[in-house]
């Protein structure tokens, strides 16, 4: 059996399909107290609701439920649905005595009921089986399963080709009201709704979306299936995904996001999670406008039972970062505080796979194929990514090493591993997975990082997510769970070294000093810019001296690169003489020549071979053909590095040298795609964005 079109607004029950064309904006959501919902008709038009088109279905079966007062005014037509030719394919008709009367095409007499009339102000079931040439209808009680009252036909009932229940051929509001609308394409008896029940212990959670979410004429199904898939309790979830919707205006069916909000908590009692799938509508606003309904949304959130967390669902296109999707979801995410998140559906959509089949040409909407992708964004934000069913064993607990510690929830019958998260400067960072045992210090050498397949490094210290060089990159790469950093380091006028990627500190912190003639006690005010980071609007962080960020690192290793000579073939002598005073302070640190590792590009060979000499492994970035012109000074190197998307053939020569290779500067999950393709085969990943991606996503 597959479901043609479903609509109750109950989870599981029903999905809530509501896309343009298919719904008419003449009726409004209502409920009956703690009973199922019904739509009622505000306007005079007729007024359907259904799918359209259905490729003219030689059967199908139907329900509805139906409730009327005492008597009615007039005869209404309650399901029409019409051929490919416009053409009334069928009618059931409900008239002022409760009875119903079916109608053949060209709108024939073909048969009634004469038992059970539908008033009273009970709910009442029909279901019906129809073919070209018969049709079969069964009234019942509720949710009974006695047969109250019945009809069968023979004759000529069109091939269906556009379903519509609704509110047709009067005028007036209805003195009716109709809910769990369902149609198949097989001929069976349907049955009565399925109201799935609420399991104690698990995140009840509201899903909230426009067309993306209701899936262009799915009604969410892949959503239901992915959950499924997974064990998640569907009596868990309230869905509603209509098209069209913005972030608070009222939707096509006069409800609102913040409404949305109350029926999830009217009907589940409580909402522990609510993920929001809006705002591709939202585009032609204003920035001010869109943070305002962010901010509405939020504070209504803020008012419920228990403030449930808000995952956000980032914009995605076609086209991969298109203007809209970069400016929609720079909104978004500059709004997550507290126990929200953001699901960055852009990289996650556009990983490198291949999408054809996905998109439907409009540049915005997907697939019954593309929707099954979009859809593992929507379980992954409910359950969570679930652990792998076989890992590889984490290396035994050595002097030097901790604990890996692993937190997960029971979820409908699944595992689902819990992230941990600190506060630091009023910005939420993950906490490292590691726990340290009492007596043991916390660190992990460079075997151990090259262990890894792939193994990963922060890059500035994860200077995609966080200010660049910060204590709260630092965390937050170690909280993704990241063994090795990337610090790249000056001495200051004063002698301490200082973390920075240029020479002055104009770029990330506005206000220009060289930092080779500028003492620590002015660069020490300094704060750096969140400018350059997936969430520029994150508070500004202060600079780190190098024994402060290594402080921070918990015994993480560390990719050196001291910038005056890292990339100069012939440094002057203050520059030389600095790099000696950093390798004598590495010297001073226990374990060193395990636990850091010295950068240079290819022309600061003489600089990596200098570290060798102290017993130091070495890794040398190269870009594209400087891997294959000699001298090549692959020698002094134990790591080699490409671009990520370096032409395979200099991979090729790189992995002929028999080292790791590291790609680098990867930012998205495409670009690490590419370098992880066996045409590059990368040993590790050099990456800005440890948030997003590593070795626990």
């Amino acid at each position: 059996m597959a479901v043609l079109y479903q609509w109750a607004g109950v989870p599981a029950a029903g999905r809530f399909d509501s896309e343009p064309g298919l719904f008419a904006p003449a009726w409004e959501y209502a409920r009956d107290g703690d009973a199922m919902p019904y739509l009622v008709r505000t306007e005079s038009a007729t007024a359907f609701i259904g799918r359209s088109p259905l490729n003219d279905l030689v059967q199908h079966s139907g329900r509805m439920y139906v409730r009327a007062p005492g008597t009615l005014d007039a005869s209404v037509v309650i399901v029409a649905p019409l051929d490919s030719d416009g053409q009334t394919a069928y009618q059931i008709i409900l008239g002022t005595n409760g009875l119903l009367t079916l109608n053949a095409a060209g709108n024939t007499w073909a048969a009634a009921t004469y038992g059970q009339p539908l008033l009273g102000g009970d709910w009442y079931r029909i279901e019906w089986q129809a073919t070209a040439s018969t049709l079969d209808l069964n009234v019942y009680e509720g949710d009974s399963t006695t047969v109250a009252d019945s009809l069968s036909a023979t004759g000529t009932f069109g091939l269906v080709d556009n379903f519509r229940a609704g509110h047709g051929y009067t005028t007036g509001d209805p003195q009716w009201q109709m809910a769990g609308v369902v149609l198949t394409d097989t001929l069976e008896w349907i049955g009565p709704a399925s109201v799935p029940t609420i399991t104690p212990g698990v995140d009840r959670v509201a899903i909230i979306g426009d067309s993306l979410t209701a899936m262009s004429g799915l009604n969410g199904q892949p959503i239901y299936d992915a959950l499924d898939a997974v064990g998640y309790p569907m009596g868990n979830v309230f869905f509603w995904g209509v098209g069209g919707k913005k972030l608070v205006d009222p939707d096509l069916t006069g409800r609102g996001t913040l409404q949305n909000l109350d029926d999830a908590q009217a009907v589940l009692g409580q909402v522990d999670h609510v993920v929001v799938a809006l705002c591709t509508n939202d585009n032609p606003d204003t920035d001010q406008d869109i943070l305002d309904a962010i901010a509405a949304i939020k504070s209504h959130r803020d008012n419920m039972t228990g403030a449930p967390r808000i995952t956000w669902i980032g914009a995605v296109y076609e086209n991969a970062n298109a203007t809209a999707s970069v400016r929609l979801n720079g909104l978004l995410q500059s709004t997550i505080t507290g126990d929200d998140d953001y699901v960055d559906a852009e990289s996650l959509i556009h990983d490198g796979s291949d999408e054809t089949g996905w998109w439907v040409g409009d540049g915005t909407h997907m697939t019954p194929t593309g929707y099954e992708k979009r859809a593992q964004l929507y379980a992954d934000a409910v359950v969570g990514v679930a652990p792998d069913p076989d890992p590889e064993p984490e290396p035994p607990v050595s002097g030097g090493s901790d604990a890996p510690l692993q937190l997960f929830v029971r979820h409908g019958g699944a595992d689902m591993p819990l992230s941990l998260y600190r506060k630091v400067s009023g910005v939420d960072v993950p906490v490292s997975p590691f726990i340290r045992l009492a007596g043991r210090a916390q660190t992990f050498s460079v075997t151990d990082l090259l262990a890894g397949d792939p193994f990963y490094v922060a890059h500035r210290c994860g200077g995609g997510n966080w200010p660049e060089f910060s204590q709260r990159g630092i965390l937050g790469s170690i909280g993704a769970g990241y063994k090795a950093l990337e610090m790249s380091v000056y001495q200051c006028g004063s002698g301490e070294f200082v973390l920075s990627h240029d020479w002055t500190t104009t770029r990330m912190t506005g206000q220009t000093f060289e930092i080779w003639n500028t003492p620590w006690s002015t660069l020490g005010a300094l704060t750096s810019t969140a400018e350059y980071t997936s969430n520029p609007a994150q508070s500004r962080t202060p600079l780190l001296k190098l024994d402060e960020a290594l402080a921070a690192a918990q015994g993480r290793v560390i990719f050196i690169d001291h910038k005056p000579t890292s990339g100069n073939e012939n440094p002057n002598q203050n520059d030389l003489a600095a790099e000696q005073a950093l390798l004598d302070y590495l010297d001073t640190i226990p374990g060193s020549t395990d636990r850091f590792v010295w950068k240079t590009f290819k022309a600061g060979w003489a600089s990596a071979d200098r570290a060798k000499a102290r017993g130091y492994k070495t890794w040398g970035a190269y870009y594209g053909s400087e891997i294959t012109i000699p001298p090549t000074h692959t020698d002094s190197f134990d790591i080699l590095g490409l671009e990520w998307n370096d032409a395979p053939a200099y991979w090729s020569t790189a992995h002929g040298e028999d080292k790791p290779v590291i790609a680098h500067i990867v930012s998205t999950t495409s670009q690490r795609s590419q370098a992880l393709d066996p045409s590059r085969a990368a040993d590790g990943i050099m990456c800005t964005v440890p948030q997003t991606m590593g070795p626990l996503s």
